[in-house]
């Protein structure tokens, strides 16, 4: 029996998969736009990858741990972020939500490069250690654009929080870094 439709549907899907898989990503920065829990590359350009041994030697070092996952809104008639509840991180982390989506805010570029300011003490040579959760393109994103503002010791931790908490590391809870809402 001869089924003309099954053909059809065959064929514009082979034709449709590589367009919405290009649709993922931004084609002028490279950033992934959606879909943010699925499998990562090995590779965030700009940073180096590492694992849990590796974050936990940089942290030891004074490494500056940024996580990025979201969980929290701007909320301007309370001066910054809202959050349902605390985050579990890697104790010592600092939660920097929002700055890992594949288009941000001019805001939130700002509240980005304020605090790597703040946290760095201005020095672009600062060990960077950016993630999130296992197979998160948040952090992916974020290392991305961490190096392309001029930081030049960027890690990318995708096995993120998970990972971690495996391995019985320390966790702690925290709240968003502060923003500086315009007026």
């Amino acid at each position: 029996m001869h089924m003309p439709g099954i053909w059809l549907v065959a064929l514009i899907a082979a034709v449709a998969l590589p367009v919405a898989s290009e649709e993922l990503f931004d084609p002028v920065t490279g950033y992934r736009l959606g879909q943010y829990r699925a499998p990562v590359p090995e590779v965030a350009p700009g940073a180096v990858t590492v694992d849990v041994e590796a974050v936990a030697r940089l942290r030891a070092q004074g490494g500056i741990l940024l996580d990025v996952r979201p969980g929290a809104r701007l909320e301007p008639l309370v001066g910054g972020w809202i959050a349902a509840e605390p985050l579990l991180t890697i104790e010592g982390a600092h939660w920097l939500p929002e700055v890992g989506r594949g288009r941000i805010e001019d805001q939130i570029e700002a509240y980005l490069l304020d605090t790597l300011d703040r946290l760095t003490g201005g020095a672009p040579e600062s060990v960077l250690i950016v993630f999130c959760r296992v197979d998160c393109w948040m952090s992916w994103n974020a290392a991305q654009r961490i190096a392309g503002h001029g930081y030049t010791a960027v890690h990318w931790f995708p096995n993120g929080i998970e990972a971690w908490e495996a391995a019985g590391l320390p966790t702690a809870t925290i709240r968003p870094e502060p923003i500086e809402l315009a007026e």
